[in-house]
Parts: structure tokens; sequence; C-alpha cells
């Protein structure tokens, strides 16, 4: 109830005018005894880039039922697409082409798009033409209904790269709103996505703030980042 009503009161005790009828405010709630899950798995989605995508932090986001709800995946699937992904070798970083973006060489290798090469390859190819097939090798790991699993374990990291794209460049908090509000929207499902709502007002004030303010100022992802967790 008290986060619903946070924005209200905001828009009823900060927008008189003249500014002198302004009524300053502040709302205290007791302490969470622990944190919300969706809401610390919001948070590590957005440390994905500065972890370069590794295989553990990735992963760990299927802990998430909301996520798992979202792309249809079962708590099982999480130990098959693990053992697959590090048998195909992906150990972190979208492509080559991130690689490069790093400053690094532009080689595929241990990359996410590598092992699903390899993957795919292995399961769409026959057993006795598992040679390389331009340039990756095809990896046997996927049999039967592990198929269905792993498409949609890449439609969610298909996804979640795709949403994360546009929080590379700085933007303002007005920005900031839309960029982080379509990603609880995109990757979150099921009753356990409500608590999503909780980080999309306090978004919604910040960037209302911004706004009276006619702050501009251009922040990167993680200055967005913290300002989003202090206001939570």
């Amino acid at each position: 109830v008290v986060n619903n009503a946070g924005y209200a009161l905001s828009c009823v005790f900060e927008s008189a005018t003249p500014p002198n009828r302004r009524i300053p405010f502040r709302i205290v709630t007791p302490d969470r005894s622990e944190p919300e899950p969706v809401i610390e798995t919001f948070f590590r989605i957005l440390a994905l880039p500065l972890e370069r995508f590794n295989l553990a932090s990735l992963l760990s986001l299927l802990e998430c039922q909301a996520i798992r709800s979202r792309f249809k995946l079962e708590t099982a699937d999480r130990e098959w697409v693990s053992n697959w992904f590090c048998e195909a070798g992906a150990r972190w970083g979208i492509d080559a082409d991130q690689k490069q973006e790093l400053g690094l060489p532009a080689l595929d290798d241990f990359t996410w798009s590598h092992a699903a090469a390899r993957l795919i390859l292995g399961y769409a190819l026959p057993e006795d033409q598992h040679q390389l097939f331009e340039g990756v090798a095809p990896l046997d790991a996927v049999e039967g209904t592990g198929a269905a699993i792993l498409g949609r374990f890449l439609e969610f990291v298909s996804t979640l790269i795709a949403v994360l794209a546009p929080i590379d460049e700085p933007g303002t908090m007005p920005q900031w709103r839309d960029r982080l509000c379509a990603i609880l929207e995109t990757m979150f499902a099921g009753p356990d996505a409500e608590a999503c709502t909780i980080v999309e007002q306090s978004l919604a004030i910040m960037a209302h703030e911004a706004g009276r303010a006619d702050c501009t100022a251009l922040l990167d992802l993680r200055t967005a980042t913290e300002a989003l967790r202090e206001r939570l």
C-alpha cells in the first residue's frame, strides 16, 4: 500500500504552485528482512554488461521464478543448460563483436554465440557428419526433448541481450526510466513479477523529479543503478 501511495503523495505535496506552498515529506517504511528476489535479480541483470556476460552470472538469473515463468523454463532446466554450455565452452562474452568492442581479438571462442552454434549443429547434423562446419565443431550433447529446453533458453539469452543493448549509452533520468521499465516488462512474468511495480514506481518518481528540476544530466549505467538502489 505504501509503495502504491508514494507516487500519488509526491504529486500532491511536491507539485503545488507557487513553490512556497509545497510541503516536504518523506515516507518511512520498515526495513525488509530479506530483499525481494525479483528486485535483486533485476539488479543482477543490470550488472551483466559490467561482468561481460559471464557464464555463472547469466545462469544465476534462472534461479528467479518470474524469469523462468516468462520463458517457460523449469527449475531442473537450469542444470541441463549449465552442463550443455559448460561442455560447449561458454565462459564469457556475447560474440566476437563484443570482444572487439572491449579491445580484444575478435574471436568467437568461449562466447555464448560459439557455444550455442556448437550445440545447435550437434543436434541438427547426423552423427556421422560431426566434422567442422564453417569452423565450428558440432557438440552432440542435446537429445530428444532437450531441444525444446535449449530453444527456450536461447530465446531467454537473445531477449536479454536485445533488451540490455540500449543501456550501454548514457541517458537522462526519463530515458533510464524507459529503458529499465522495458527490462522489467520483457524479462519477468507471473505472480512473482508483482514486485516489479515497486521498481517502476520508484523510476517514475525519479523521472518526475528530474523533469521538475529541469535536470538533463546524462547518467551512465553505474550511476543510474546506484541512484535506483538508494531510492528502493
